[in-house]
C-alpha cells in the first residue's frame, strides 16, 4: 500500500507512486498539521473513465484514455518513468516474456545501481508491468 499509494518519509516528504507520478503532493498547514492534496493531473486523470470502477468490466485495468492521458503526463512531467516504461516496452518488443526473464535483465542492468534483492526486483517489475 505505501509503494503504490503514499507515505511521509523520514525527512518529512511524501513518497510512493501517486506522489512520484506528481498526481498527489504534500502540504503542512498554518498550525503544523500535514495534508495531501490531488494536483491537477491527478485530478484529471481521476475523472477520466475506468473500465473496472465505473463499468464493472474487469477485462482491461485501463481505458484507452486512461492510458493516452498517462503517457503522455509521464513522457512530459515524469522522466524516470517514460525511461523505465520505455525500457520494459523494448525488452517485452524483443522477446521477453516471462517474469523471471524480465527479473533477470532487471538485475543485469540495475541491479548494481540500486542494491536489489530479489524482492527490489520484482517490485520494480511488478510497477512496470
Amino acid at each position: 500500500m505505501m509503494h503504490f499509494l503514499a507515505y511521509q518519509n523520514k525527512e518529512g516528504k511524501l513518497d510512493g507512486a501517486m506522489s512520484y507520478l506528481r498526481f498527489i503532493n504534500l502540504f503542512k498547514s498554518n498550525n503544523g498539521k500535514n495534508f495531501i492534496g490531488i494536483t491537477e493531473p491527478g485530478l484529471m486523470f481521476a475523472k477520466i473513465n475506468n473500465p473496472i470502477i465505473d463499468q464493472k468490466d474487469f477485462e482491461k485495468s485501463l481505458s484507452e484514455e486512461e492510458i493516452d492521458f498517462y503517457l503522455d503526463h509521464i513522457s512530459k512531467n515524469v522522466r524516470g518513468e517514460c525511461n523505465a516504461t520505455k525500457w520494459l516496452l523494448n525488452k517485452l518488443a524483443n522477446g521477453l516474456k516471462e517474469r523471471e526473464e524480465i527479473n533477470k535483465e532487471l538485475e543485469k542492468e540495475f541491479g548494481q545501481i540500486w542494491k536489489a534483492s530479489d524482492a527490489v526486483i520484482n517490485t520494480q517489475r511488478a510497477g512496470l508491468m
